[in-house]
């Protein structure tokens, strides 16, 4: 936001360090915001760009998935539905923090579209357009067009082997043709003589967003929720057509994660941790999501086995209806592997019969199948209780697991009645949520400390005061937002670090001034500390007990004062 507003060309701002950083954040999508946002359409803009953005990753996606066969109206139909509704493509991914399809606009969420179509380009054997894609996601987030380009590699050199010499120079040319910019960008921004690294980046890290960059940072019950994921999605490649090329894929993300996670413990490097290879799992994430969606569908569409049909619907009502926990992760898996054929491929190495035993006992499983999902949803391991949207959740699947069983018994296709179903769902769904969120929303502009704080930011934004203010560190809610809402520098906060990234050079300041101003307990000791260093604003809570009668009080809300400092 002070980038595209081009907030240093205030006087406030002129000498801001850490707006003056903001130069060095190397992506196009700022600059093409920068060139057509202000300060009366700034909201509108952003509206605008996140509904686009959101827009072409389903189209993306959509491709992905007729690419990978799905190309009759109701498969389709069936899988968009699913991946609209799904939880796993939602929010933040579980390991690694990476986004996914959030609620607000960033430019790394920009970048899905190129994701779905450089992997469905190259599946179709179009190579030199997924590298283009490939090329674009690099000049819109570097690191994530990185890690398409290893991925896909990979991938390419493993199962689809680019044909003559020319077309792999070709391949190469057209992902230098969109990065090559963005690449010169880079370099000349780390080169310069302000960009060597005097500190250690580990402790950086740990210091200011570790859930990017270290495994010691991540629960064991989202790493093992991720695994399991991740093994669903590599059986779902089973029932796909070159089945060996969505195995592959799902590997080489999988590789970038694995080799994430000792690489910054190994080497303490800038470009190292700036390759945010542990966030690379929210790709492995969003491939293995997909993949058990197409897979779900063509089980549910089978015309062969009744058992088949079930373990496909409690597969797509399981990623359309369950929360991201373990139990939902193993319903997911376990239905996979109830699925999982005999022959082929995996009769290799069943040397035991355990795949002939799932074949011969599908009925059983999908039984058991049907069970723990019913269990999940109802949180029987958890609160032995049902909410509205639960049972709700609960009547559509046993519609869903009636429609089946009456269109199987009645040798009738019962598809497009599954389809009208689940639109129902989806329609009622959606209406609760968006109801949720603008309830919270309203209970949130409502809250006194929320008030009290738009009311203190707007009072210095249309006053003649002229900054930096010293805020106090624990209140990261409100303070991380107070530079931009109330347009005047501070004098640390900690959204700051994420500039040592592109500017290494600012760690000095932004280190020591939130150390130093985070060990303060009392308002005497903000307001000692202010002085010394020449703060003439000081923000704290109300009541402002101990605050010395040196001080003149300038603005006072119900939870915040704004203080003088003399």
């Amino acid at each position: 936001m002070p980038y595209v507003l081009n907030l240093t060309r205030l006087p406030e701002f002129r000498d801001d360090v850490f707006y003056a950083t903001l130069n060095n954040f190397t992506t196009i999508v700022w600059p093409m915001l920068r060139a057509i946002t202000t300060e009366a359409n700034v909201e509108q803009v952003f509206a605008i760009a996140n509904l686009a953005s959101r827009i072409a990753a389903f189209a993306g996606l959509a491709s992905l998935v007729r690419s990978a066969g799905l190309d009759r109206p109701l498969e389709l139909l069936l899988a968009m539905i699913v991946l609209t509704l799904t939880s796993l493509l939602q929010s933040f991914s579980i390991v690694g923090g990476h986004g996914m399809f959030i609620h607000y606009f960033t430019h790394s969420e920009v970048t899905w579209v190129f994701v779905f179509l450089s992997v469905a380009y190259l599946y179709t054997g179009r190579i030199v357009l997924a590298y283009v894609m490939m090329g674009i996601a690099f000049s819109v987030n570097a690191f994530i067009g990185l890690w398409l380009f290893g991925m896909n590699s990979l991938v390419m050199l493993l199962v689809k082997r680019p044909s003559t010499v020319a077309t792999f120079l070709k391949t190469l040319a057209g992902f230098a043709l969109f990065a090559l910019p963005a690449a010169l960008w880079i370099y000349v921004a780390v080169s310069s003589k302000h960009e060597a690294v005097d500190f250690s980046y580990i402790d950086y890290v740990r210091s200011y967003y570790p859930k990017h960059f270290l495994i010691e940072a991540i629960e064991w019950k989202a790493a093992l929720k991720h695994l399991v994921l991740v093994c669903s999605g590599l059986l779902a490649a089973r029932h796909l057509p070159q089945s060996r090329f969505w195995v592959a894929l799902q590997l080489s993300a999988l590789l970038l994660v694995i080799v994430g996670v000792p690489l910054p413990y190994l080497l303490d490097n800038r470009f190292i941790f700036n390759l945010h290879l542990l966030r690379a799992a929210g790709i492995g994430q969003a491939l293995a999501t997909v993949l058990i969606a197409l897979a779900g569908v063509r089980l549910l569409l089978n015309r062969e086995e009744l058992a088949m049909r079930v373990i496909g619907a409690v597969v797509l009502l399981s990623l359309a209806m369950l929360e991201i926990r373990i139990i939902g992760m193993a319903v997911l898996f376990v239905s996979m592997l109830a699925a999982l054929p005999g022959d082929g491929f995996v009769a290799r190495f069943d040397r035991w019969g355990i795949f002939r035993w799932i074949e011969a006992r599908r009925k059983q499983l999908a039984s058991l199948c049907v069970l723990l999902f019913v269990l999940a949803l109802t949180d029987f391991f958890w609160q032995h209780r049902l909410d509205a949207i639960q049972g709700f959740k609960l009547a559509v699947s046993l519609g869903v697991f009636a429609l089946l069983v009456f269109g199987y018994n009645r040798r009738m296709e019962a598809g497009w009645s599954l389809a009208f179903l689940l639109l129902c769902y989806t329609t009622v769904f959606c209406w609760h949520q968006v109801r949720s969120f603008e309830e919270n929303q309203r209970f949130q502009r409502t809250l006194p400390v929320n008030q009290s704080w738009v009311e203190l930011t707007s009072w210095i934004r249309n006053s003649r005061l002229h900054g930096p203010f010293l805020l106090p560190m624990d209140d990261n809610d409100h303070v991380e937002y107070f530079q931009l809402q109330s347009r005047r520098k501070v004098w640390v906060d900690w959204k700051q670090g994420a500039a040592v990234m592109w500017s290494p050079d600012f760690h000095r300041q932004w280190s020591t001034r939130l150390r130093e101003v985070s060990a303060l307990r009392t308002p005497g000791e903000l307001v000692s500390y202010a002085r010394a260093r020449g703060i003439r604003y000081v923000v704290l809570h109300a009541p402002e007990a101990g605050v010395p009668a040196s001080c003149r009080l300038l603005k006072r809300t119900p939870g915040y004062v704004l203080y003088e400092v003399r």
